[in-house]
């Protein structure tokens, strides 16, 4: 936070830009989001809930260039808060610090096509949760090359990434991809696809699969993170509903999720609300699960809220 401070007084003659959130995703093991940012020009410093992100990025005539130092505190990859079998498993968390610097290149070929590349270096401490019944694993490192290439426009998004994950122990490459449909107009369909493989991943790099939040692989219905999945596609299909009350802009999308993930097909079912104004937005969806595991009695429920404003002025 101090840092953050700093750079606010730094840049204030600038031109200061904020934005902020709060949520929490409800289901058998609740977690909450805050993010606060505050940029002037080129430089941003971002707080993602126990993440500081301290970031400058220059944009010029055919691109953006970036570099970035990231600080966690404890919760790297969700470390902490693993599942098994369709409950929290306490018994295999881990509390995480780590430390990132991120540098890469964008260049915007015209006619929304883009081609990126990335460069990012990670090191992670770890420690037992207080219920983990296995020691803790030693400290690592990541280095981990991508290369992108997308194509985006506001009906359409296309983007496919390539990299490998360099550990001491192993090299573990993997791609992705994500589609987007959604169509202007009043009643249109929307659909989403994300597909991804790996190889030697483990836990620290495995995809995040499960839940309503924006941080995940979605699948309405699942707790946060509820799947660690190296090979997945899901594909979110639904009609979405976009009107304007009382000046406002309203979405309301009711989905099935659709997803094939390490050898496992699961159904989530999901209604996904959305209102905004200038420039705050309201987040509120709910999901139900008919084929994840559950112990007797648990709920196949889970809800998103989220609430926040966008980059404004100061």
């Amino acid at each position: 936070m101090s840092a953050i401070l700093g750079l606010t007084l730094l840049l204030w003659s600038a031109g200061l830009e904020v934005r902020g959130a709060a949520g929490v995703q409800l289901d058998a093991a609740p977690h909450g989001i805050l993010d606060l940012g505050l940029r002037s020009g080129p430089w941003s410093a971002e707080l993602y809930t126990d993440t500081l992100d301290l970031r400058l990025s220059e944009a010029d005539e055919t691109g953006r260039s970036f570099v970035a130092v990231r600080l966690g505190a404890l919760a790297a990859q969700l470390l902490f808060a693993p599942w098994s079998d369709g409950a929290p498993d306490p018994a295999r968390a881990l509390l995480s610090p780590h430390a990132a610097l991120q540098l890469g290149r964008y260049e915007y070929l015209g006619r929304g096509l883009y081609l990126g590349l990335e460069g990012e270096a990670r090191a992670f401490l770890f420690f037992k949760g207080s219920e983990r019944n296995t020691p803790a694993p030693d400290p690592t490192w990541v280095l981990s090359p991508k290369g992108v290439v997308g194509y985006w426009t506001p009906a359409l998004e296309l983007r496919f990434e390539a990299s490998t994950d360099v550990l001491p122990d192993r090299v573990a490459p993997r791609g992705a991809g994500y589609f987007r449909l959604l169509p202007e107009g009043v009643l249109v369909p929307r659909i989403e696809l994300w597909a991804g493989s790996g190889h030697k991943q483990g836990d620290l790099l495995r995809t995040r699969l499960g839940g309503l939040n924006p941080y995940v692989v979605p699948l309405a219905g699942a707790g946060w993170a509820e799947r660690w999945v190296e090979d997945y596609a899901v594909l979110r299909i639904g009609p979405h509903l976009h009107f304007f009350p009382f000046g406002l802009t309203a979405q309301l999308s009711v989905v099935a999720d659709l997803a094939w993930a390490d050898g496992q097909r699961d159904l989530g079912l999901g209604l996904l609300g959305r209102l905004e104004g200038d420039p705050w937005f309201i987040e509120l969806s709910g999901g139900y699960t008919p084929t994840l595991p559950r112990p007797e009695g648990a709920s196949r429920l889970s809800a998103f809220l989220m609430a926040g404003s966008r980059w404004a002025g100061w």
